[in-house]
């Protein structure tokens, strides 16, 4: 009697275990509800990397208030994939800096993985952007934001900042 009523047991058990829904996490097992992720063959990351002054009024390197300086703007594609047609726009809200060409793309155009690679202004240009440190700023940053995209609908943002003398 003591058998039947075992067996009856762990039927009764098994039978209402499928009533509940647990969610599946071994990444081993695949017989869950959820397919797994293809891999991504469009894999492309790219980051702000760097930047360098390439012109200022003094030619001192240093940006210092009252200065115009052309900077020049590193991104770097940290994906496996290389990265085509990518252009940026380069800005800051700071009202203590006047932007030039701010109708204008920034053009990277390929970017190989690992590679950072600086853009030009309008594509013709020697730097990435051009902007006027005003006589009334203060403070000692300057916060600029990137928004970067390729013909492809890839998005990614980024910022970064310079300092002020």
């Amino acid at each position: 009697m003591n058998r039947i009523f075992f067996i009856f047991t762990i039927l009764i058990l098994l039978s209402g275990c499928e009533k509940f829904d647990l969610p599946r996490d071994n990444p081993l097992d695949n017989s869950g509800n959820e397919q797994p992720t293809p891999p991504n063959n469009n894999d492309i990351e790219i980051i702000y990397e760097r930047n360098s002054i390439y012109w200022d009024n003094n030619n001192d390197g240093i940006i210092n208030i009252g200065e115009t300086i052309k900077l020049r703007v590193y991104l770097k594609n940290i994906g496996s994939n290389t990265a085509s047609n990518i252009k940026a726009k380069i800005n800051t809200n700071n009202d203590k800096v006047q932007m030039y060409y701010t109708n204008f793309n920034t053009y990277y155009n390929y970017i190989s993985p690992n590679q950072e690679v600086y853009g030009k202004m309008n594509n013709n240009a020697d730097f990435s952007v051009q902007f006027k440190v005003l006589t009334s700023f203060t403070g000692n940053n300057i916060k600029f934001t990137i928004d970067i995209f390729d013909d492809n609908s890839n998005h990614w943002a980024d910022d970064f900042s310079v300092s002020v003398e």
